[in-house]
């Protein structure tokens, strides 16, 4: 539900941008950020923020997270050019993900890109081409720990493997066969919308045992562990959960913070985290305009201006949805209500929430929606919304005009 003044702001918007329209709120993204820099420098000083471009790579976002301090982890070559559009330094990027190219690489050892590597093949095509650049490069290893994957069901897909010793042959390969590259860092990434602190603790432990058996053994020192991202939201509650509790962002990093410390005692390394859900999912809503409405089986079905196709992750993630304050004082009580796509099938479901009496023209908010929507979203029956970035001030700047038929159909 929002306030008179607030729909009036929002009414003048639409009125501008048109129906359906996503709105980018920099108050929220900076709040975000303050919060988990703010428990970062109380529990590990010692410590890199990366926001996580996949997430959302709007440069619009980018560039306010960067200015905040935030640096860019990356995982394509678009994304690095986004980086560099924006004046990110290489030494501020840090290059993930199971496929780069050589021009990938290439770009990343002349701009002294940070890089984690995740594969053999990656492995010998960086060394190749250090060789080549005649450079030695400092490269962290993605690593898993398949027992928590088992226990906690977090991700075994990328990297290399501790307890078949995968990781420890690739180590011992490096040190005895690639001359040009130098491990100095180890990364992992858990997954998505990690509800338990604790889970992160745990895997730390293995990266703490990892460094003592193997890295420590092999007379390497370690300059940075690399937890990745996977903090939730509670506005980004997965549909096939009944119970959604997220902790503060805070008991996430002291569980981080304390593992470290228990793990590696002889030398704390710099901590890196890679959020994107968390610093961006808030920051975003999408507005659509009711064109239907009926009763059916004593719910509230309505059908919007926008589809799936513009918020891919509805169908899986519990959006907050509210209706303005006109709205609700003038209908009475609230009913369960099924907000549903324009397109022509029927899973096409944007949410579903309790609401009062709806009619056309009625405009709902759906809330949490920065993650993994936008820059994820397709021209399938609908086209693009609008995009419109509110700045601190409420000063709105234009990020992507609403598109038209002819940003996608090419006639020869």
């Amino acid at each position: 539900m929002f306030d008179e003044q607030t729909e009036k702001f929002y009414a003048g918007l639409l009125k501008e941008h048109g129906s359906p329209l996503f709105l980018i709120n920099e108050k929220k993204l900076k709040e975000s950020y303050e919060n988990l820099s703010a428990a970062l420098k109380e529990y590990y000083p010692k410590n890199l923020i990366a926001y996580s471009y996949k997430t959302n790579y709007l440069p619009a976002i980018c560039e306010t997270l960067s200015k905040f301090g935030a640096r860019a982890e990356i995982v394509s070559g678009f994304e690095y050019d986004i980086a560099k559009k924006i004046g990110t330094e290489g030494k501020n990027i840090i290059w993930n993900g199971p496929h780069k190219t050589d021009e990938d690489l290439k770009n990343a050892l002349r701009e002294k890109c940070r890089l984690n590597i995740d594969n053999k093949e990656e492995l010998g095509r960086l060394e190749k081409i250090a060789k080549e650049m005649g450079t030695v490069v400092n490269i962290g290893l993605r690593v898993y720990s398949e027992s928590n994957a088992r226990i906690f069901q977090t991700w075994s897909r990328f990297g290399f493997c501790i307890e078949d010793h995968e990781a420890e042959s690739v180590v011992r390969m490096t040190l005895r066969e690639l001359p040009h590259l130098k491990i100095c860092g180890l990364h992992t990434h858990l997954g998505t919308n990690i509800s338990h602190p604790e889970i992160y603790r745990s895997v730390i432990q293995k990266l703490g045992q990892f460094n003592a058996s193997v890295i420590r053994k092999n007379n390497i020192s370690l300059q940075y562990i690399d937890i990745g991202g996977g903090f939730p939201l509670p506005s980004n509650k997965p549909r096939y959960l009944g119970e959604w509790g997220v902790p503060p962002i805070g008991d996430y990093v002291k569980n981080i913070a304390d593992a470290l410390s228990a793990y590696f005692k002889d030398e704390l390394p710099l901590l890196i985290i890679e959020p994107g859900r968390y610093l961006v999912g808030d920051a975003v809503k999408l507005f659509a305009t009711i064109i239907s409405q009926k009763i059916k089986g004593g719910e509230q079905w309505v059908v919007v201006n926008s589809s799936i196709s513009a918020l891919p992750r509805a169908e899986y993630i519990d959006y907050p949805v509210a209706v303005s304050q006109k709205q609700k004082s003038d209908a009475g009580g609230k009913i369960n209500t099924v907000i549903f796509g324009l397109s022509c099938m029927p899973n096409d479901i944007l949410g579903r929430a309790q609401l009062p009496a709806l009619r056309e023209g009625d405009v709902v908010e759906i809330s949490g929606v920065g993650a993994y929507s936008i820059t994820s979203s397709s021209q399938w029956i609908a086209l693009r919304p609008a995009v419109v970035f509110v700045k601190e001030n409420e000063e709105t700047k234009p990020i992507s005009e609403r598109e038209a038929a002819k940003d996608v159909i090419f006639l020869k």
